[in-house]
């Protein structure tokens, strides 16, 4: 925990499981959405420069569903902490922008 100016420590336990509580109905609201096809995905690690490896996800469009042709390329890059949602539930996102 960090410690808080006031002599508080941070989080505080309520909060904790307040942000436990979300994230669990958060991870069984996801589940319950399917996800789309796609032709294929890859998960991955990348080593950052102070050497943390950052969680990757490449998702390949389903042919029969996406526009033919050239696709752009989508980098998502979440900037919290994850403390609610994770990466996992940014796949059916991820999923949706592939297939266009």
């Amino acid at each position: 925990a960090i410690q808080h100016p006031a002599g508080q420590s941070w989080p505080d336990p309520a909060f904790e499981s307040h942000i436990a509580t979300t994230r669990k109905s958060t991870a069984k609201g996801m589940a319950m959405i399917p996800l789309l096809p796609v032709a294929r995905t890859l998960n991955f690690t990348l080593a950052a420069r102070d050497g943390h490896e950052i969680g990757v996800l490449l998702v390949y469009p389903n042919s029969s569903i996406a526009a033919p042709g050239p696709r752009p390329l989508i980098v998502y890059l979440h900037g919290g902490a994850f403390m609610v949602q994770s990466s996992a539930s940014m796949e059916y996102l991820a999923r949706q922008a592939a297939n266009g």
